[in-house]
Parts: structure tokens; C-alpha cells; sequence
């Protein structure tokens, strides 16, 4: 699944609240996720309370946070 935030509604913490909310509805429902998206990684590197989502044991948040 990929989403974009559009231009105009940048830099006001609105895909910040989308990975929330994801990582939050994830851990409700019990699914565990594999983060491609560059923005989820650096996240998550912001958010190491959620790494327990996590399926993939290798994976290494991106240490510059949104």
C-alpha cells in the first residue's frame, strides 16, 4: 500500500498521523508489517515503541526522523 500526502498539505504532521493511525489500527487487528516506504522508516526510527510490528527481523529503522 502506498499513500501520498499531497504538496499543499506538507509540512503540517498529516503523514505522521497516517502512520500512526496505521501502525495503530495494524496492532488492533494483529497484523504485522514489512516497512518499504522510506517515510514509515524513518518513523519508525522516531517510534521504536512500534517496532514490535515489525515481520521482517533484519530491518533497521532510518535513524533521521520525520
Amino acid at each position: 500500500m502506498h499513500t501520498v500526502v499531497k504538496e499543499e498539505y506538507g509540512g503540517r504532521g498529516w503523514a505522521a498521523v497516517l502512520v500512526g493511525d496505521v501502525l495503530a489500527l495494524s496492532r488492533e487487528r494483529g497484523w504485522r508489517l514489512r516497512p518499504v516506504c522510506t517515510y514509515v522508516q524513518r518513523y519508525l526510527g522516531a517510534h521504536p515503541e512500534e517496532l514490535d510490528l515489525i515481520v521482517d527481523e533484519d530491518f533497521s529503522p532510518t535513524p533521521n526522523s520525520p
